[in-house]
């Protein structure tokens, strides 16, 4: 081995492609966990892990609209070499 990768470009268009699909569907998901994913009011009983949990939403929000951007510059990055 010569320590070169080779593809195909279709193969490697057809990846930027599944790797674009990917970034749209964390996005769909970050809209969709701020959209229904319910605020951390569970009555008294819960109260002790309402902070917590509204944490954890605001960064699984903030974590896919990351990997969503993440997965579109790599989509274009790959169109750009292919």
């Amino acid at each position: 081995m010569d320590g070169q990768l080779r593809v195909e470009l279709a193969d490697l268009r057809g990846y930027a492609d599944q790797v674009g699909r990917a970034g749209e569907a964390c996005a769909s998901l970050a809209d969709y966990v701020a959209t229904f994913v319910p605020d951390g009011d569970f009555g008294r009983i819960l109260s002790l892990i309402t902070p917590d949990y509204e944490h954890l939403v605001l960064r699984v929000g903030e974590t896919l609209e990351a990997d969503s951007a993440r997965l579109a510059g790599t989509r274009s990055g790959l169109r750009h070499v292919a």
